[in-house]
């Protein structure tokens, strides 16, 4: 082998080990998460707590990159029934064409909820929420900021998430 293929191959080497060492650190992070979730819940995950929030799995921002961020939530009583909800984000696109695919970093969509139940996806943002989630009362709305693949994004910060309450008079 000449040097110059000796440096290619010790070159090859560094990425490919580099690689392997960031895949398994990430594996290793998510099972210590979801360890550190079961053993909150005394060992095992709460079936009803699950059946809400369907944001359990989560997806780490690259640490290179700056982690998108929900600047601000608010809530709007829509003139014909239910709210509309205006979020302002940075750092982060919504891709709705990539919805399902692989993960894109601070891209994706968000999960809607009203008092910890899911309402749906948007992939914009403007979302309308139809009156029939809300109760008479404190109603909590909150977004998450999901991958193309629907995990949770979330930082060393923690999750990628805003919450709003509205008082609703019926």
């Amino acid at each position: 082998m000449t040097k110059k293929q000796v440096a290619v191959l010790a070159i090859v080497v560094g990425v490919v080990t580099l690689f392997l060492g960031y895949a398994g650190g990430r594996a290793y992070k998510t099972y210590e998460i979801k360890m550190s979730e079961m053993h909150e819940n005394g060992g095992h995950q709460d079936a009803a707590d699950h059946s809400k929030m369907e944001h359990t799995d989560k997806e780490l921002v690259d640490p290179t990159v700056y982690a998108p961020k929900i600047l601000k939530l608010e809530a709007v009583k829509d003139t014909m029934s239910g709210y509309n909800i205006k979020l302002a984000t940075s750092n982060f696109k919504f891709s709705p064409e990539e919805v399902g695919g692989p993960v894109t970093q601070n891209a994706g969509h968000i999960h809607v909820y009203v008092n910890d139940v899911k309402v749906g996806r948007g992939y914009g943002n403007w979302y309308h929420i139809p009156d029939s989630y809300f109760k008479t009362g404190t109603n909590t709305i909150s977004v998450t900021l999901n991958a193309n693949n629907h995990n949770v994004w979330w930082s060393k910060k923690g999750t990628l998430e805003a919450r709003a309450n509205i008082e609703v008079l019926k």
